[in-house]
């Protein structure tokens, strides 16, 4: 019996000690359960916006996520994150300038706020055409938290936390334009700058971003970036043309106007110089025209009017008017002389009167003195007479025709007068009319002023140029005044050369 009884109690403490231990696990299946069904409520409770389809994983607090997404784009990387509150943002770029940052639902600048930072600020900016403007309302900028930049040899960095609720100067919720949604799509501009002037954008861009702070994968957003890099090669090609008009085409116009005595000869029914100059001109012009056309095209893609009052672009309407009034004025050339008005009807010419000589070698009789003349002596005078009636009749009759009788010692000549006018007209020129003069020297000083505006705009050019993309501006400059001074000095020879000849 007692081997029986200690086995009893051996049984009753092992089943003891498992029922226990089942109690303990169940509890903590339950407690769990519970726990886990608590967690559930509070979230539907905070995310009642929430698609039904939100994927949890891991890396939360409070149920939002707490790992930041990536945006990568050419020049800056964009990395997120988001509560039902707040949107939390970190840019990343290799350029030492500002950076920018706001919502836009047209996906432009204009008229809208970002978050710009440079060294030592990060503040809000009312946005324009070619301006940002600081937000001085102070509960405005308010809604900035955890704001920072930092720049140094690598690049910059900004980084800040914002309300998605913006708030107005009274303290209540601001204009939905400023707001963002939490749970929804939001459209986002971005901007990179050469340096921290808030002027020129090394690169800037606009993108579509759905928000969802319960979202944990980063599986890739899809993005629409609109570069300033995409209208490089429209501003390559502007400067490219401008060099070509001004550098090259207007020189070479210019030397065959002044060395046209090496050109001085027939060409399609005009002289050769006259035909290279309009046409070197002409294609200046064009080019002119072709390259205003394609820096307005990319200032319309990117949103933005063309004209801001720069100096690059203020010379450059100023260039182009000029050469649309020299264009005109060359169409319009006036003659240099008086055109001579045509005979009347019926009138015969000057030049059609003949140029032979009419010769007289012997000198005119006289007419005997004596008074005893014989019978003989009566016939041979009036022969005489006759002779001279008909020298008269022919002088009278020169006359009429316009042939001047010309007498001398031992001849008389008919028919000089051509000769003596010409003759005439070699040794003095016709005058130059007033009007010809006056548009001469006009065409003279807007010709050296379009070329030096020219000048002035392929170096102003090629400096925004490098500017703009980050390249390198010593040496486009080294190679534009290369090419300058190369066909500088073969203008210059040139017109030497044919002023020496002329001489």
């Amino acid at each position: 019996m007692t081997w029986n009884k200690q086995i009893t109690v051996i049984v009753v403490c092992l089943l003891s000690t498992l029922s226990s231990n089942l109690l303990v696990s169940s509890s903590s299946i339950f407690s769990s359960s519970a726990s886990s069904n608590n967690k559930n409520n509070i979230r539907l409770q905070q995310n009642t916006n929430t698609p039904t389809n939100t994927i949890t994983t891991t890396s939360k607090n409070n149920g939002f996520c707490t790992t930041f997404k990536t945006i990568e784009l050419p020049v800056v990387t964009i990395n997120y994150r988001s509560t039902n509150t707040t949107l939390t943002i970190r840019m990343t770029t290799s350029y030492q300038g500002y950076i920018g940052f706001g919502l836009s639902n047209s996906g432009t600048m204009e008229g809208t706020e970002a978050i710009i930072g440079i060294p030592g600020d990060v503040s809000k900016y009312t946005l324009g055409s070619y301006f940002a403007k600081l937000v001085g309302d102070t509960e405005r900028q308010a809604t900035l938290r955890n704001t920072s930049f930092v720049q140094d040899e690598d690049g910059s960095v900004l980084e800040f936390t914002k309300l998605l609720k913006d708030i107005s100067s009274g303290g209540g919720v601001a204009n939905d334009r400023y707001n963002i949604d939490g749970f929804g799509l939001n459209k986002f501009i971005w901007a990179v700058g050469n340096d921290n002037r808030l002027d020129y954008h090394a690169a800037f861009g606009s993108f579509p971003l759905e928000l969802d702070p319960y979202d944990c994968e980063d599986d890739g957003v899809e993005i629409i970036p609109d570069r300033i890099q995409n209208y490089k090669l429209l501003f390559a090609l502007h400067g490219i043309f401008a060099i070509l008009a001004f550098g090259i085409f207007m020189p070479l116009a210019i030397t065959a106007s002044r060395a046209r005595n090496l050109l001085d000869f027939e060409f399609r029914k005009k002289k050769a110089w006259y035909v290279l100059h309009t046409s070197l001109n002409s294609l200046a012009y064009g080019l002119t025209c072709v390259l205003v056309l394609l820096v307005m095209v990319a200032y319309s893609k990117k949103g933005k009017d063309h004209f801001n009052g720069s100096k690059h672009e203020i010379v450059g309407l100023v260039t182009f008017l000029l050469m649309t009034v020299q264009v005109v004025a060359g169409v319009l050339r006036p003659d240099p002389y008086l055109t001579p008005p045509p005979p009347p009807p019926g009138s015969s010419s000057t030049s059609s009167l003949p140029s032979e000589k009419v010769v007289h070698n012997e000198p005119p009789p006289q007419l005997p003195t004596n008074t005893n003349a014989t019978a003989d002596d009566v016939s041979y005078s009036d022969s005489l007479s006759g002779e001279m009636m008909k020298i008269e009749n022919e002088a009278r009759m020169a006359k009429e025709k316009g042939i001047e009788l010309i007498e001398t010692d031992d001849v008389t000549s008919i028919g000089d007068t051509e000769e003596k006018t010409s003759s005439t007209q070699e040794q003095q020129p016709p005058k130059v009319r007033l009007v010809r003069t006056i548009w001469r020297r006009s065409h003279v000083v807007m010709g050296i002023s379009t070329f030096g505006c020219g000048i002035f705009q392929m170096h102003s050019g090629v400096t925004l140029y490098s500017t703009l993309f980050q390249s390198g501006s010593k040496t486009y400059i080294g190679l534009l005044w290369g090419l300058l001074g190369f066909v500088f000095l073969s203008v210059t020879v040139t017109i030497v050369h044919s002023k020496m000849k002329k001489i």
